[in-house]
């Protein structure tokens, strides 16, 4: 048994080299690669598995009687700090991470002894909730920074999971954007891993990477050392922006965070209505930030204009600037023409959105409806000669 034992240890510590090479070669599932989480099944554990019940229930994934042993035996997890890593590795929920770690906070901190993982680490590599990843996270915000022994940070470790979903990869991202440039002991970054994989999200996760991090390393709308200008958009302080603006012209350029989501100036101009100047201003000063979509299911300055009745000529100023932004859809597969339809728009923002983009009319979104469903779902005025102008 002991010799067993010994060959899948030696076994284990091969995986992530031969599934590697195996990915270069023949672009395999990355998610394979990684069992470097096995290692907690190892001889160190072996003896503690068979005579502590807590550590029994949460190897079987049995979390209703292991939360039960927990608080009828709490001592039970003062024998071993790998109660945590253990359950982890098996996906356990939330309420049992948040019971582990209460009656064992200094388990965050520890690092399994084959490949160094702390419990942030295996909670990316197998995949875990976004909840699970935040407690942790915030539990022992560092472990962001640290790597495993194969210098793998868990955002490559997210990477390579092919369980684990985007928004993870993104939180990841805003909480250490340096990491999305960090090379592992292989020399790969978190984006070449996903390259390498089949992940079911991949090209929304290129989309999060290219932001880049400036993007990600965005500070809070209203943090003082963040971007004061936009903070003045927001509470519609128009003159006050503007004189803004023309002392520090660089703020245009500047990411902000507002409620988890990330948002340019110009965004915040055509959500909340700016005056024609405004965003004017904006678009001369950053001409490229038309292009660039905010976190708000993806959309450009061009759907959050149409999306919130932007007047005219703010419409054709985004237009003129880029007319591309006509043909993006966000993240429910929705043009700047059906956010425009849905609000009961004029003819002429209709018009000037078609010569932009004549293909429009015709597009589908996410839910199959074109853009003149949502017109004649509208009870606006002018909804049912925008409909006629559709059918043209």
């Amino acid at each position: 048994q002991q010799q067993q034992q010994q060959q899948q240890n030696c076994y284990q510590s091969t995986t992530l080299d031969c599934m590697f090479e195996r990915g270069k070669k023949n672009k395999v599932s990355m998610d394979d690669a990684l069992t470097v989480t096995s290692s907690l099944r190892g001889s160190d554990k072996a003896d503690v598995a068979t005579s502590n019940k807590l550590m029994n229930h949460l190897m079987e994934g049995n979390w209703e009687r292991g939360l039960d042993r927990l608080s009828r035996k709490p001592g039970d997890i003062e024998e071993q700090y790998l109660f945590l890593h253990e359950a982890l590795q098996n996906k356990a929920p939330l309420e049992v991470v948040d019971a582990l770690c209460k009656a064992r906070p200094d388990a965050v901190y520890h690092q399994e002894t084959a490949h160094s993982m702390m419990a942030l680490h295996v909670a990316c590599e197998r995949g875990l909730s976004l909840d699970v990843v935040k407690y942790l996270h915030k539990a022992f915000p560092e472990a962001a920074t640290r790597t495993c022994n194969g210098g793998m940070l868990p955002l490559h470790l997210a990477s390579v999971s092919n369980a684990c979903r985007a928004p993870v990869i993104s939180y990841l991202l805003s909480v250490y954007p340096e990491g999305a440039d960090a090379k592992d002991k292989k020399g790969m970054t978190p984006l070449e891993y996903i390259q390498h994989s089949f992940h079911p999200h991949q090209q929304i996760l290129y989309r999060e990477f290219e932001r880049g991090r400036p993007f990600w390393a965005a500070k809070d709308l209203k943090d003082p050392k963040g971007c004061p200008f936009s903070l003045l958009i927001c509470e519609r302080k128009w003159e006050e922006a503007l004189d803004r603006l023309t002392k520090f012209p660089e703020e245009a350029t500047i990411w902000s965070n507002y409620k988890g989501l990330r948002f340019l100036p110009i965004h915040y101009a055509c959500k909340y209505k700016a005056p024609v100047n405004v965003v004017s201003e904006l678009a001369e000063l950053h001409p490229f930030g038309l292009s660039l979509t905010c976190q708000e299911f993806d959309m450009t300055a061009l759907h959050l204009a149409c999306q919130h009745g932007t007047n005219l000529e703010v419409i054709k100023i985004l237009v003129q600037a880029h007319a591309g932004a006509a043909s993006h859809k966000d993240d429910l597969g929705l043009l700047p023409l059906h956010l425009a339809c849905a609000q009961g728009t004029t003819t002429v923002v209709v018009e000037t959105l078609l010569r932009a983009y004549p293909e429009a009319v015709s597009v589908s979104d996410a839910k199959g409806y074109t853009p003149r469903v949502y017109a004649e779902a509208c009870s606006h005025p002018h909804s049912k000669i925008v409909l006629e102008l559709l059918a043209e």
